[in-house]
């Protein structure tokens, strides 16, 4: 629903449901003559399963994921300037997030905390559901981490851009976990990079960067 005029500032409410994700957006939108409409305002997203939207998006493949609901709003502002959320918070997944999160020109950028994150999670998010799935399993005999056959698209392949992490408590093999952890994921068409990864560790500092590329879009090097 628009109400007013646009030229001034016009009051604008959207309710869109994508797959089983519903969007509410409740703000403004102002035009200005050979420029692209401002649009900001509160966002609230919410579903019980995000995977579907996900699917018709094309960032995983159909069944890959399990169940993952969804219950995120903030400051939402789309312009000339690209795509911006400020202070972000809800649940993704059973956990709370926060922070803000923006793209221009196609490259993300955002800062996010969130309570709990592990190494085969971000595995699976950049290389699809089944990286690192036998090595992670308590009954595993693999002798390296990687699956057996090529990897499967994730909800993360092909971005490009660096979000800051800050996480209470960042898994990097069962039993071996980062306290009061920081890093940063940097995003490339094609690779993956964990960088400044820091945090307590059994009484101590742990740091270190990681890089992992996969060639042509299909293997891991």
């Amino acid at each position: 629903d628009l109400a007013g005029t646009p030229s001034r500032g016009a009051q604008l409410s959207i309710n869109l449901d994508l797959a089983g994700t519903e969007f509410d957006l409740d703000g403004a939108m102002t035009t200005r003559a050979g420029a692209m409409p401002e649009i900001g305002g509160q966002l609230s997203a919410s579903s019980e399963d995000v995977g579907p939207l996900l699917e018709l998006l094309g960032r995983v493949p159909p069944a890959a994921l399990p169940t993952l609901p969804v219950r995120l709003e903030g400051n939402a502002h789309v312009g000339s300037g690209g795509i911006g959320i400020t202070k972000l918070s809800g649940a993704f997944a059973g956990q709370s997030i926060s922070g803000e999160i923006s793209a221009r020109n196609g490259v993300l950028d955002g800062n996010l905390a969130v309570p709990h994150l592990s190494l085969p999670a971000v595995f699976m998010m950049a290389f699809g559901p089944r990286a690192l799935d036998h090595e992670m399993s308590p009954d595993s005999t693999a002798a390296t981490p990687w699956p057996d056959g090529p990897l499967a698209a994730g909800p993360l392949v092909g971005l490009v851009g660096n979000v800051r992490l800050t996480t209470q408590d960042f898994t990097l093999l069962p039993g071996v976990s980062l306290r009061k952890s920081k890093l940063a994921l940097v995003l490339g068409a094609y690779d993956l990079a964990l960088e400044g990864v820091a945090g307590e560790l059994a009484g101590g500092r742990f740091s270190g960067d990681l890089h992992i590329q996969r060639a042509g879009g299909a293997a891991v090097e």
